[in-house]
């Protein structure tokens, strides 16, 4: 919610149709509380982001990492990612590791 779109200050989820408060601010620490809800509370994630979450959970949070199914073009697209990260701080040795 916030006073404009380009102004969002607070952050919800909705659980069994109730809203309930973030308690981090900023977006990046209502995505995270979003994945550990899901987590938590055992949901499944949405089929339109199953892919994202899957890699927050295995490659970002690293649970269950070796037991759940991951999309092998995520996993090349953030390999990618790595090497241009790599590269871009022209660190000596910055080799991305092969994920699991």
């Amino acid at each position: 919610m916030g006073r404009s779109q380009d102004r969002i200050d607070s952050y919800y989820f909705a659980l069994d149709n109730k809203l309930i408060p973030c308690q981090t601010a900023g977006s990046l620490g209502g995505l995270d509380e979003l994945f550990k809800v899901h987590y938590i509370f055992n949901m499944s994630y949405d089929n339109a982001l199953i892919n994202f979450y899957t890699f927050l959970q295995t490659t970002v949070s690293s649970i269950d990492v070796g037991k759940t199914k991951e999309s092998p073009r995520v996993k090349e697209r953030f390999l990618e990612i790595l090497k241009l990260f790599c590269s871009a701080l022209d660190v000596k040795g910055c080799v991305p590791m092969p994920l699991h």
